[in-house]
């Protein structure tokens, strides 16, 4: 009695397929249905929703899909379809044929719902010219697509898929809709201009108090819904007014711009002086940035938000530094996250003193940058067999190249040149895609590997942030070891209500830092010093 093969069922979907009839359950029942068909146990389903063109070794379920082909525990992989593998770029045509013979060194067999079985390496061969003409037929479809939809915003039509900019609607369906000025959007888009120039009889104002002032007055603001009561940030109005031609009548689609002096809403002169005054803002604000905002670009809040750095004024005209959610709006009434901001001052010197813990003992130092190099390596690990697996393939076929051009040089039948031509030019091409996604791996290597001399480095300002220490060191000092350590924080609340930071980094455990102590521990101060 012959045992069942155990197969793995591997479905992939990227967000723009769902639509399209590729949806990972239809996968899946496809693939369990051929399972059955052919005595196959499938002992387990992974799901991915990525692109196709992202490598498998970079895909969450492509990575415990390498898994089980690499300690031996499945005997069959089964695709619903064969680019479900991969979508390779089309000058990386190989991938899946790397990854059929990645699956054939380990003795695991490669089957597709719609092609069967995949037999060895003229199998191999059919499939990765299959991938070929598939790669450039929805190339040339892409194409002609993208001609026909530029044809269409040359002729004024509208091409967008989402709502048009505000200031404007849609009229018209399909291949007749274009658009038209929407007069009340349209004064909003006028009054934002001027208040921000201070023209128009408007009185000039920073953006956030423009952005206070729309939603005070419940003006509906762009976005899928413009509904009333929709908050304005500074940030909508510098990336979707201001900074949007649109307004100057230039509706621009893949690089081919066109003008319609009939949608023109801002003179060009009010555009520009609005460009000079966003460029002469932004240089002011780097200038007078008066404080350091240690975690910046490593904080993130409990809803998944980031946080940033920001200030209250008292009435004493003294500022009180925070990290506050980007997610939190301006009124408490249609806030996304509830997330408290943060005392900078407290949450900084946390965080500084449990780096300071970690890189003041430099065997602890050692021992954590051991096992930083152990997990990039695990990490790495799949992308190196996978050049090892392309280099093989490629000795390979470079030999077949060689046989074929010197048999080519020595035959004199024309209908048998005529062959080998045509087979020398497959082969090439597959020795240059091989050269290629080997060239693409070895450069992320070259990234993201840590060498000797980057452990080195990293000692070596540890040492110096160390010697340091006394004084603190400087902001850029410990930015910089924030960044070199991928340090991270998220803020937290523990089942007790206290709120916290979790914390963690290449060199240190996952650790708990409580800011509910601190807190209490400051204001108990602050009442004894105002008693006293």
């Amino acid at each position: 009695m012959s045992t069942m093969k155990k197969a793995v069922i591997y479905s992939r979907v990227s967000t723009t397929e769902q639509t399209k009839g590729y949806g990972i359950e239809t996968q899946v029942n496809g693939c369990k249905e051929y399972a059955a068909r052919n005595n196959l146990e499938v002992i387990e389903i992974i799901k991915d929703d990525i692109s196709g063109a992202t490598r498998i070794e970079e895909r969450e379920g492509g990575l415990r899909l390498l898994e089980f082909v690499t300690n031996g525990s499945v005997d069959t992989v089964i695709v619903w379809r064969l680019d479900r593998l991969s979508r390779p770029p089309q000058n990386e045509y190989s991938r899946l044929l790397t990854t059929y013979e990645q699956f054939a060194n380990r003795g695991v067999e490669l089957h597709s719902v719609e092609t069967g079985k995949i037999d060895g390496p003229m199998g191999a061969m059919i499939v990765f010219f299959k991938s070929i003409g598939a790669s450039e037929e929805r190339a040339a479809i892409r194409d002609r697509t993208m001609k026909a939809k530029v044809a269409k915003a040359n002729s004024g039509k509208w091409v967008g898929n989402g709502q048009p900019s505000y200031g404007y609607r849609k009229v018209g369906k399909g291949p007749k809709a274009k658009l038209e000025i929407d007069e009340f959007e349209a004064s909003i888009v006028i009054r934002i201009f001027s208040m921000y120039l201070g023209i128009n009889g408007e009185k000039k104002v920073p953006l956030r108090t423009i952005a206070r002032i729309l939603t005070q007055e419940r003006i509906p603001s762009p976005g899928r819904s413009r509904g009333r009561g929709k908050a304005w940030y500074s940030t909508t109005i510098h990336y979707r007014i201001l900074s949007n031609d649109i307004y100057l009548g230039n509706i621009t689609y893949k690089g081919s711009t066109v003008h319609y002096p009939e949608l023109v809403l801002i003179d060009e002169d009010i555009w520009l002086k609005a460009q000079e005054q966003m460029v002469k803002n932004k240089k002011r604000s780097k200038r007078n940035r008066k404080h350091d905002y240690l975690l910046t670009g490593h904080i993130k809040c409990s809803c998944g938000g980031s946080m940033n750095g920001t200030y209250s004024v008292n009435p004493k005209k003294k500022k009180h530094f925070y990290y506050r959610c980007s997610r939190k709006r301006i009124y408490n009434h249609i806030a996304e996250c509830k997330e408290k901001s943060m005392r900078l001052d407290i949450v900084d010197d946390l965080v500084w003193q449990w780096i300071e813990s970690l890189i003041s003992d430099e065997i602890a130092l050692e021992e954590g940058l051991l096992e930083m190099t152990k997990e990039a390596e695990n990490e790495l690990e799949p992308t190196k067999n996978r050049i090892a697996t392309i280099s093989g393939i490629l000795t390979q076929k470079e030999r077949n190249l060689s046989r074929l051009l010197s048999a080519f040089g020595e035959e004199e039948d024309l209908i048998i040149a005529d062959a080998l031509q045509k087979e020398i030019k497959e082969t090439a091409n597959v020795v240059r895609s091989l050269s290629n996604e080997r060239k693409s791996l070895e450069d992320k290597l070259e990234q993201i590997e840590i060498t000797p001399e980057e452990l080195d480095w990293i000692r070596e300002i540890a040492r110096k942030v160390r010697n340091r220490l006394d004084s603190g060191g400087t902001p850029e000092d410990k930015r910089f070891l924030l960044d070199i350590l991928n340090f991270e924080a998220t803020a937290a609340v523990t089942e007790n209500g206290e709120r916290c930071l979790e914390v963690r980094c290449w060199i240190g455990k996952d650790a708990l830092l409580y800011i509910s102590d601190v807190d209490r521990a400051r204001r108990q101060w602050v009442r004894l010093l105002a008693k006293w």
